[in-house]
């Protein structure tokens, strides 16, 4: 959006296209311009005092069918002079024309259009007096929230002495005509030529809007204007006329706005008509420099767009990666990693026991015997088959061992392979010694034997009449599997591994 930027022109101004024309003597044939404080009984027809204007101006006409066009880029218009209602009409653009009613000064009024070029167009439709003193624009000059800078540069530089030239860094001319630099009217400097088809030209950047003031008068004619590249409404070229019956100082002879300040801009003005004059004496424009708030400094809707897309679409492959990266890292701990486990409300990492690298010499091996049914505890003497069949499965386990091997200390109906191991199945050694008479008894197969026990070691059975294992050996005792541990967590799957051996389970003889 364009930053607006409001500003007034004149009656007087060539811009304002007037017909049939824009000056004349009859009001009812043609519009006339008037000056406050310079009556027509002032005025010099002979051109020996100059006729220089004084006062406010307008232009006024009674004639049916006279009319005036206003063109520009941008978004109002208000036409201030006076008239009758329903005298008039105004048109904008291509719509319907409206029917004239003035109030407070004000002929007409158009807000709220669209950013673009327009035209404005007035049409006297009663012989009725309309007049017209200026009309107030408003235009664009750079984009929104930017700072206006002003920028003048007269076309003639004045030396010390009082001589003039051209002011070449800006202006340059072209044609065969004569240029003429030298004005001493008021000292209002100025080029000017009266020859058709010489050329002045204005070479400019950074300009949002330009204005070029000359004069007007009534040996000035008709000229043409070429804006090079092309914006606003001089999308080709355009026809002013300057003259006037009154001399008149800074009349804006021509203006634009909705230029790029980025683009050098070149401003040809050609005179149309021999011996009639047309000049420049100042050229201002201004540029809208973007500011902290100006659209220029933002993004547009489709970048914005476009950089929204694209975050998201980085964000999903970032997301992505974690999660493939996560899932192996996660799959590798479930194979390779240790399984962690929970003590006292710690993590630890449960490694596999390392297997025992010295053999087994001479050991004995327990068979695997489940616990029985019943809560009472094993005796000495229980040697019947119980109803389960485990009895049973020991003594036929017993009674499998050949006669050349060594006897086992479990063959005796005595021995009890969880006793003193603290399995809940288990009785103490104290209470078994004092119930078992045999236990009591001297071993009579080792002169080495004894009726009492050391703590924690098992009973001797050589009151049975057995051979004790050898000194040295080692009793290995496999230890019962835990069954499956209840997972609580869906996700975390737990590992449990089985129990391995450990050293410390043997309770060899020293």
């Amino acid at each position: 959006m364009a930053n607006p930027y409001d500003f007034q022109i004149t009656d007087t101004s060539p811009t304002i296209i007037y017909h049939p024309t824009r000056e004349g003597e009859d009001l009812g044939s043609s519009w006339k311009s008037f000056y406050s404080n310079s009556p027509d009984s002032s005025y010099d027809s002979t051109h020996q005092n100059s006729n220089l204007a004084s006062g406010t101006s307008l232009h006024s006409t009674t004639m049916q069918g006279a009319s005036f066009e206003i063109s520009f880029m941008g978004t109002a218009i208000q036409v201030y002079g006076s008239g009758t209602a329903g005298a008039y009409t105004t048109k904008m653009d291509s719509k319907g024309a409206v029917d004239g009613n003035p109030s407070n000064g004000m002929l007409a009024s158009y807000t709220d259009l669209e950013y673009k070029a327009h035209t404005l167009s007035l049409n006297v439709t009663q012989s009725q007096s309309l007049n017209v003193t200026f009309a107030r624009l408003t235009v664009g000059v750079g984009d929104k929230g930017a700072t206006v800078k002003e920028t003048r540069v007269d076309a003639v530089k004045v030396n010390s002495d009082g001589s003039s030239y051209l002011n070449n860094d800006y202006l340059y001319t072209t044609g065969q005509g004569t240029f003429n630099t030298f004005h001493d009217a008021s000292n209002y400097p100025r080029v000017d030529t009266n020859n058709a088809g010489s050329t002045i030209n204005f070479r400019g950047t950074g300009m949002s809007a330009v204005f070029v003031y000359g004069t007007i008068n009534y040996d000035h004619g008709t000229y043409s204007v070429t804006l090079s590249p092309s914006a606003g409404v001089s999308g080709s070229t355009r026809t002013f006329n300057a003259t006037s019956k009154w001399f008149a100082y800074d009349q804006l002879i021509y203006w634009e706005s909705g230029l790029d300040r980025s683009q050098t801009y070149t401003i040809a003005l050609t005179n149309l008509d021999e011996g009639m004059y047309v000049d420049i004496h100042e050229v201002r424009w201004l540029e809208g420099v973007p500011g902290t708030n100006s659209q220029n400094n933002g993004l547009s809707t489709a970048v914005i767009a476009g950089i929204a897309v694209g975050a998201i679409i980085g964000a999903v492959g970032i997301a992505s990666l974690l999660f493939f990266f996560w899932r192996r890292r996660k799959n590798q701990d479930d194979y390779d990693g240790p399984t962690p486990a929970t003590y006292s409300g710690q993590a630890h990492a449960m490694q596999k026991y390392p297997a025992h690298s010295q053999p087994l010499l001479g050991a004995y091996i327990e068979p695997f015997v489940l616990p029985p049914t019943t809560t009472r505890p094993y005796s000495d003497n229980t040697t019947t088959t119980s109803g389960t069949g485990r009895h049973s499965k020991l003594q036929s386990l017993s009674s499998s061992v050949s006669s050349s091997h060594a006897p086992h200390p479990s063959d005796s109906s005595a021995f009890q392979p969880y006793a003193g191991y603290g399995h809940p199945y288990s009785t103490p050694w104290g209470e078994q010694a004092a119930s078992s008479s045999q236990l009591s008894q001297p071993m009579s197969g080792s002169g080495s034997g004894s009726g009492s026990h050391s703590a924690g070691r098992p009973p001797s059975s050589s009151g049975k009449g057995l051979p004790e294992p050898p000194r040295g050996a080692r009793v290995v005792r496999q230890e019962l599997d835990a069954g499956p541990v209840p997972i609580q967590d869906d996700h975390l799957q737990e590992e449990v591994l089985p129990p391995g051996y450990n050293p410390a389970w043997s309770s060899g003889r020293s």
